[in-house]
């Protein structure tokens, strides 16, 4: 299957962080994987002419290389189909291979890392034959099923191979560098599962992140099972899982799939209750807050109006009082020249009718009367002016008369008059 070995070296070639992106080289060969009988080559192919060996092609330092190559390997003998691995892989050689010299065996006798890669590679050809739900049912959907394919974003899968007696074993994968805690997945059958196999044990250069527990089921559905466990994924690894004991055989269950539904619908609508009455109080809360706001805003609005009203009212009251007190003051009060003219006016006229005028050096008013009418009356001037005007309009009319009386005067050459 040259597409799968194509699709599965370019994945594992990327760094962890990417990986999520390219999840479909992960998955896409069980699209076919039963159309034919296929072998999953790792080939001579794929380790010369700079295409690096299978350790160099890690992404990471030192360790995650061995721990990257070491879950590959976990996913590869897990997969359908046949296995075959080209020499110098299973002990993790650096150099790429050359027809010319021997592989590097003396890194297995110094560097510890590449013994215990090849304990690995041991151990694992090992569980492969020991357990027959790896290869009894190879081309067939009925020896495969999936549990998680879709986990991009944690780049992990989990799937299940199945033997003709109905036996099984889980196999799960993670392809990045973070430890995944309390990990849920579904199972096919309730009980007590154990873990039988680990890429990151320590006897492998592991950091030994176990479960070496019982893990009892749970009647939890999950990803389309009825029942479902917690397991602890460890970092770039792959784990095998195999159910040890059924729950028929007398292993106690936490409830019944009844109960659960019964009391996982109970917890629901009081949840949902108690939701809707906390809504519900803080609603209330909210609007009695909205109105206390609302009043003290009017009350604030009103007594600013009123204030602003009040200034106004009595600053309007206030003018209209100094006008009409203006006014009236205006009105009673007499006009000081006038009536000060009129009372020394009314003074004199008393004074004119009770006491005579006496000038200095003149004589009585008795006496000049009679000089007056003695004396013979002379003319005034308009008298005489009258009388002037008369004599001068005489004298004119006089001489146009005259004037008209002598004979015109003729020019030379001109005619007579008659």
């Amino acid at each position: 299957n040259m597409g799968w070995m194509n699709d599965i070296l370019r994945y594992i070639s990327l760094d962890p962080i990417y990986r999520k992106w390219h999840h479909d080289k992960l998955t896409f060969s069980l699209m076919y994987a039963f159309s034919e009988n296929f072998v999953l080559p790792l080939s001579h192919d794929e380790v010369v002419h700079g295409k690096c060996s299978l350790i160099s092609k890690m992404p990471g330092d030192y360790w995650q290389k061995f721990a990257g190559l070491r879950a590959f390997f976990g996913y590869w003998m897990a997969h359908p189909g046949k296995k075959l691995l080209f020499m110098g892989g299973e002990f993790g050689q650096f150099i790429e291979w050359n027809f010319d010299d021997s592989l590097d065996w003396h890194l297995v006798e110094q560097y510890e890392k590449h013994t215990q890669m090849l304990e690995y590679s041991r151990a694992l050809n090992k569980f492969y034959v020991d357990h027959k739900a790896f290869w009894e049912v190879d081309f067939d959907w009925r020896g495969f099923e999936w549990i998680d394919c879709d986990n991009a974003d944690d780049s992990l899968v989990s799937f299940i191979r199945k033997a003709e007696d109905g036996s099984f074993i889980i196999a799960i994968s993670n392809f990045t560098p973070e430890v995944r805690h309390g990990y849920r997945f579904g199972v096919p059958a309730a009980g007590v599962y154990r873990e039988i196999f680990n890429s990151d044990a320590e006897e492998f250069g592991g950091s030994n992140v176990l479960n070496d527990y019982d893990i009892v089921s749970e009647d939890m559905e999950w990803q389309g099972k009825a029942n479902s466990i917690l397991v602890t994924v460890p970092p770039l690894a792959t784990i095998y899982l195999e159910l040890q004991s059924p729950s028929d055989d007398g292993v106690k269950k936490k409830t019944t799939p009844k109960k659960t539904a019964v009391k996982a619908k109970a917890t629901a609508a009081k949840t949902r209750a108690a939701a809707k009455a906390k809504k519900e109080e803080t609603d209330a809360e909210e609007i009695t807050a909205n109105k206390k706001t609302a009043i003290k805003k009017a009350a604030t609005t009103k007594k600013t109006t009123t204030t602003k009203k009040t200034a106004t009212t009595k600053k309007t009251a206030t003018s209209k009082t100094a006008a009409a007190k203006a006014e009236e003051e205006k009105e009673t009060k007499p006009k000081t020249t006038r009536t000060r003219k009129t009372t020394v006016k009314a003074k004199e006229d008393g004074e004119k009718e009770v006491k005579p005028r006496t000038t200095r050096g003149r004589k009585p008013k008795a006496e000049t009367t009679q000089e007056a009418e003695a004396k013979p009356k002379t003319r005034t001037r308009k008298a005489t002016t009258a009388k002037a005007k008369e004599e001068k309009v005489s004298k004119a009319t006089a001489k146009k008369e005259e004037v008209s009386e002598k004979p015109k005067k003729t020019t030379r050459g001109r005619k007579k008059a008659e």
